[in-house]
């Protein structure tokens, strides 16, 4: 039973999709004390209010 519990929420997480990913990780990006970048080559996608 628990491999199917365990299994039931690892399918879940996948039908959230990345949408839920992102919005979670902004969320914590966000509000934290560390600055963040996201590189893309040589080119910086993303950087969070901290490393202003």
């Amino acid at each position: 039973m628990a491999l199917l519990s365990n299994n039931s929420s690892y399918l879940q997480k996948i039908e959230d999709g990345p949408g839920k990913s992102e919005t979670n990780f902004h969320k914590v990006a966000e509000l934290t004390d560390s600055a963040i970048f996201i590189f893309q080559g040589m080119r910086i996608k993303y950087a969070n209010p901290t490393t202003v």
